[in-house]
């Protein structure tokens, strides 16, 4: 008998511990979603009407300039125009996750002198900015203003990532 109400006790706490466990878990997947959807809106535009992106990362600046619907390189070198859509992509719908509030000074982001500065030119003249700084404390988000100096944002990896590309990793030719 002494063993069954072990055997049930055993069996009790098991399942508070999964039904502990399953709850801890949706939680923290709605509070993973809520972040998502509270993202911040920096800039919305229409990619296909770029036709000039300058990227400047220390004293080298790679120009990328739009001749129908195919992009080049300052130096002719072949451009991967697949990656070249997806950075146009993920700039004309930039999303910040975080704006820094009260930020100060722009050098404690690595963005005095930025790490990275992409300017893109419109079909209408107007041009925007976006320079990209250090990589933030926690969350591997990374620093950002975007035309002008404030307001800093966090923007997520892949965001960077996909604004910061250089020479090596987006020329070639794409399939």
């Amino acid at each position: 008998m002494k063993k069954y109400v072990r055997l049930l006790i055993l069996a009790v706490v098991l399942i508070v511990l999964v039904v502990v466990f399953l709850l801890t878990g949706k939680k923290k997947k709605a509070s993973l979603e809520s972040r998502a959807s509270a993202s911040i809106p920096v800039f919305s535009g229409d990619y296909t009407k770029v036709n000039e992106v300058s990227i400047k990362t220390g004293d080298t600046t790679l120009t990328l300039t739009k001749s129908g619907d195919t992009w080049t390189s300052s130096g002719n070198e072949a451009v991967d125009q697949s990656k070249v859509k997806l950075m146009l992509q993920e700039m004309c719908s930039l999303l910040a996750m975080v704006q820094v509030e009260n930020p100060g000074s722009t050098a404690s982001y690595g963005l005095d002198p930025a790490k990275v500065t992409v300017t893109f030119r419109m079909n209408d003249s107007s041009s925007h900015t976006v320079k990209l700084g250090s990589i933030t404390p926690v969350n591997s988000y990374y620093y950002m203003t975007f035309d002008g100096d404030l307001p800093v944002y966090c923007i997520s990896d892949y965001t960077y990532k996909e604004l910061s590309f250089t020479a090596d990793s987006r020329t070639g030719t794409s399939d």
